[in-house]
Parts: C-alpha cells; structure tokens; sequence
C-alpha cells in the first residue's frame, strides 16, 4: 500500500483512510505529501470542500462497510477497487488443508461477495493473472487491470556468503486466528521441515518476523527458531539471511514475503501456494516444494552448497532483469482511466461538484481547497 501511495501521490492531491485507527504520527506519509483522514470517514466525504476524483478501496470488508457512502457523499469520484488478493480462493484452500466445512461454506459466501464488488465498481486491479482471469469470468464485471507488487525500497542485498548463515520467514501477525496461513505455514514448517533440516545442518535457525506472535507461535520457539519480534529495518535481516522460506499451505494473491525475496536476492524455497501469481519465472530463480522431505532438501542444498546458492542468486537476478522490462499497467493509468470513464458515460463529474461546493461555500463565507 506504501508503493501505492508513492505513487499516486504523484498524479495528485492524496488522502489515506486507515480503516482499523491510525498509530503514529504520519510523517512517512506526509514526506510524500499524503494526508491522513482521521476524523470518522463519513464526515470527512460530507465536507462540502471535499471533492475527490477516484476513492480506492481495499479488502472485501471495506468495501462492504463504505462502498455505499462513497456513492452518496461522492458521487463525482470513480470507485477502484484494490483486490490486492481474493479471500474466496486463500478460504477453499484453508478449507481443503482443514476439511473445516464452516469454512468452505465461508468461501461461498464470500466468493459471491468478491463477484458482486467486481461489478459494482468502476475498475478493478488485480495483482496476478490468475485472480484476473477469475473476476474476467464474471458476467458484467468492470474493467480489470493487474499491477503486480514487485516494488519496495532498498533492492538487491550484497551476495556476501560469509555474512549469510540463517533461514528467514518474514511474517506479519496482525489479526491472527486458525485462519492465518503464516500461523499454519509455521507450525507445519516447525514440527515437519525444520527437523529434518536440522539432523542435516545442525547449526540451522529460522529466525521469525513480526511482533506480537500468537502463544501459538511461541509455543515451537527453541534453540532452532527465534522470534525477532517487530523489526524496523527487514533489509538488514535479508542481507544477513542465507535462504527465505515461505511455507504457507493457503492464500491467495501473490505472497509478498515470496516477491520480498527475491527483490532483495536472496534465494527462497517456497510451497506451490507461496510460489504463485508470480507469471513470467526463469527455472531457478525459485525453489518449489510442498513435501516436507522435498522441502527441507531444497533448503539444506542452499544452506551447504555455496555454487548452488550463487546459481539460483544469478536465476534471480536474470529474473528481476526480466521483470523490469516486461510493461505494466500504473496506477496512474487506472486512476485516469476510470475518471475518463465516468466523464464519457456523462455521470456526475468533479468539476460540477466543485461549483456547486465553491457555490455553497459563498453563501457559508467558507474557503475552498483541492484534494
């Protein structure tokens, strides 16, 4: 969302809604000239100085919540909406993994509402083909784009061996239940992989991010798994880990920790779920395994093999350097494509708000501002 943000905080005046409160004191994003709203949302769209030309939103719970009232205090700005992943497909396959019957009926529930909200707006961004291709298979759906996340700052770590000698899973544990694919995909990792890398390497440790781990979690810390907690600065633990991994058995989207990875070069060994959406994929920029032996082999061959490691860093690198120059869409050409959008079908416009906010505003003495 922070390289959202970046970037279109260059197309024009940007505001930041934070859904679950805001913690801080905004400076990051005040650097890039964005404001944050923090004042109820409702009140804010209700401002009669506030026009926006596009709202963004993002997450199908969000859009449950304020889709409605953009549409009534906004009726000038065109909705995106940000399907930074689809919750319906991470839910069947948890359901799948679990045999939870609760949880496939769950998936239902929400694949209908993903559907719904595909034609309710008025453009879609999808991250991965994949989830493109299943909302394009909605009848009446709005126009899709995809914006892979292959953007963060820092890039490529050295390839300095002597300084590498741990395993990294880079995990967030904000709104942590049974649900969770990181909580899943370490546990399974914990009790099936880890050991049988350790009988191979016993010196191995998988250091763990994110603060505030469940006691869940907690519970498979020792001598071969470190939890660090929050940590500010994740280039400086990329550059000193050996391999990343990414165990997870359920999601959707494209896994970030997966993308992270390899734009920091460091090689990585990740399930078939962890590996996905990824499209165009040099052969071995990226180990693949979902068996715990195949797993566990793949890390130790990094872990022991410094030519093996080198090669895969090379795949990886041949891949960044494919990625660059493969084109995407900019969300600035989404922004733009969905005002024009909406001004060519003739529905309200934010010039025509404007007056007549700049009218009301005269008869109240008011001031007027852009956003």
């Amino acid at each position: 969302m922070l390289a959202v943000a970046e970037e279109l905080a260059g197309v024009g005046a940007l505001w930041f809604f934070p859904v679950t409160g805001w913690e801080g004191d905004g400076s990051r994003l005040r650097s890039l000239g964005v404001d944050v709203v923090t004042e109820p949302l409702d009140a804010h769209l209700a401002r009669p100085e506030v026009g926006y030309d596009a709202v963004v939103i993002s997450r199908p719970q969000n859009h449950q919540r304020w889709a409605e009232e953009v549409r009534r205090l906004q009726p000038g700005a065109a909705l995106v909406y940000d399907a930074e992943a689809l919750f319906h497909r991470r839910m069947f396959l948890q359901a799948a993994v679990t045999g939870d019957a609760d949880v496939a009926a769950a998936a239902a529930a929400t694949r209908a509402v993903e559907e719904r909200i595909a034609c309710d707006v008025d453009r879609v961004v999808c991250i991965s083909d994949d989830e493109a291709a299943l909302l394009a298979a909605v009848p009446g759906h709005a126009p899709i784009s995809v914006i892979p996340p292959r953007r963060i700052a820092g890039g490529l770590t050295p390839a300095a061996l002597e300084q590498r000698r741990d395993l990294l899973l880079a995990a967030a544990w904000l709104h942590v239940g049974p649900e969770s694919p990181n909580l899943d995909g370490l546990l399974w990792f914990a009790a099936e992989v880890l050991p049988r890398v350790c009988r191979a390497v016993p010196g191995a440790r998988l250091l763990v991010t994110g603060g505030n781990p469940p006691p869940a979690a907690r519970a498979v810390a020792g001598p071969n798994l470190e939890f660090l907690g929050h940590v500010d600065d994740l280039g400086a633990v990329y550059a000193r880990a050996r391999v990343v991994v990414v165990p997870v058995r359920f999601g959707s989207g494209v896994k970030n920790k997966t993308v992270e990875a390899l734009l920091r070069g460091v090689p990585a060994v990740a399930t078939g779920i962890g590996a996905e959406g990824l499209g165009v994929r040099p052969e071995g920029a990226l180990a693949v395994a979902d068996q715990p032996d195949a797993m566990a082999a793949a890390i130790v061959r990094l872990l022991t093999d410094d030519s093996a490691w080198r090669r895969q860093r090379g795949d990886i690198e041949t891949l960044l350097d494919t990625w660059a120059r493969t084109p995407t869409t900019s969300w600035a050409e989404v922004i733009h494509g969905a005002v024009d959008d909406r001004r060519r079908r003739g529905e309200p416009s934010r010039p025509a708000l404007v007056r007549r906010t700049l009218a009301a505003l005269r008869r109240r003495g008011g001031t007027t501002r852009q956003v």
